[in-house]
């Protein structure tokens, strides 16, 4: 979750790159709950409309919905 943290901090810095960076690391150790980054965190909000966001979040969104609870449970 620092990693998030991290790109979080970028994105309110107007680093975009940066945050980017960070964002992918984030999501590259698990963090993909879609609807937070695509949508409720208010703290990226500056880096959406960016192309490589936008297809991370593609990435995400497909991981996400995939994502099922195990069975029996």
């Amino acid at each position: 979750m620092w990693t998030y943290a991290v790109a979080q901090s970028y994105a309110i810095l107007k680093e975009p790159e940066e945050s980017l960076r960070w964002l992918n690391r984030a999501v590259s150790r698990g963090f993909i709950n879609y609807p937070f980054l695509d949508k409720q965190d208010p703290l990226p909000a500056n880096i959406r409309s960016n192309p490589e966001f936008q297809e991370l979040m593609m990435d995400v969104r497909q991981q996400w919905e995939s994502f099922s609870e195990p069975q029996g449970r």
